[in-house]
């Protein structure tokens, strides 16, 4: 047996879909959301799991890679992100403020469905994919 859900026209099936799109990809208050998170630049790469929880007035999370290192901690609230913590490699005033900047737009493009953010000037995309929902 299968679902095949009926629309009495065209139009509302768009509706429904673009409300389906339309729900964002950042944690709700008081839970928490992982990532698969992958930053690429041109001379190499990061990626790993990113954990966010939402507190209420900001979000709070962090870049772990694949062996387990913390790369990058990180508060986002009225949409700004602001670097805790970084990782030696990262840990440059120039970089720590691209990644505050990319981040913002990365995190606000999520609360609108998106997954991808990519900085054209500096060549680096992002990409944080929800693990879970």
């Amino acid at each position: 047996m299968t679902f095949a859900p009926t629309f009495p026209s065209m139009k509302a099936y768009l509706i429904s879909l673009s409300l389906l799109l339309a729900v964002g990809l950042l944690p709700d208050e008081g839970s928490v959301a992982r990532y698969s998170a992958m930053i690429e630049m041109p001379r190499g790469y990061i990626s790993g799991v990113c954990v966010m929880r939402n507190e209420g007035e900001c979000i709070k999370g962090s870049l772990v890679n694949e062996f387990g290192f913390s790369m990058l901690d990180f508060v986002y609230d009225d949409e700004e992100t602001n670097i805790v913590g970084t990782s030696k490699m990262l840990d440059r005033r120039k970089i720590r403020k691209i990644l505050s900047r990319d981040l913002s737009s990365l995190f606000e493009g999520m609360a609108e469905g998106s997954d991808t953010y990519v900085n054209e000037k500096k060549d680096i995309k992002y990409r944080f994919t929800p693990l879970e929902r």
